[in-house]
């Protein structure tokens, strides 16, 4: 099956490309695609695994922001839970950051700016 909208949308947001379509780009998305889907690739094993790696990005952005709420309610005198917290996100965006890598190295468009920079993991 091809990418979806919603599908290249995560693609653009976790690689960090602006809404506005990048010819370019949506061609490097659409040729991971398999031949039957006007891609490139002889099966959909490639598009497959994309889908997949999106999902746990999507998985990994909930559990820092629960992980976020923890940190912000932490009480006085818990500087190990806060620290353990801290720990936490800081493990689940290293892993983030490894799904966005496989996604582009699959596209072949280097990630234009860190996405797990805790600003952006807001909302």
């Amino acid at each position: 099956m091809a990418f979806t909208e919603a599908n290249r949308v995560a693609i653009r947001r976790w690689l960090g490309y602006p809404a506005q379509r990048d010819n370019s780009f949506e061609s490097a998305i659409t040729n991971v695609q398999s031949v039957s889907d006007g891609g490139a690739m002889v099966d959909s094993s490639t598009e497959t695994e994309i889908k997949s790696w999106l999902t746990a990005l999507d998985d990994i952005r909930a559990k820092i922001a629960a992980l976020r709420t923890q940190a912000q309610v932490a009480g006085v005198g818990q500087k190990e839970a806060e620290l353990d917290t801290i720990r936490g996100i800081f493990s689940l965006a290293t892993e983030g950051r490894m799904l966005i890598g496989f996604i582009a190295d699959a596209v072949g468009y280097r990630p234009r700016r860190d996405v797990f920079v805790m600003s952006r993991l807001e909302g």
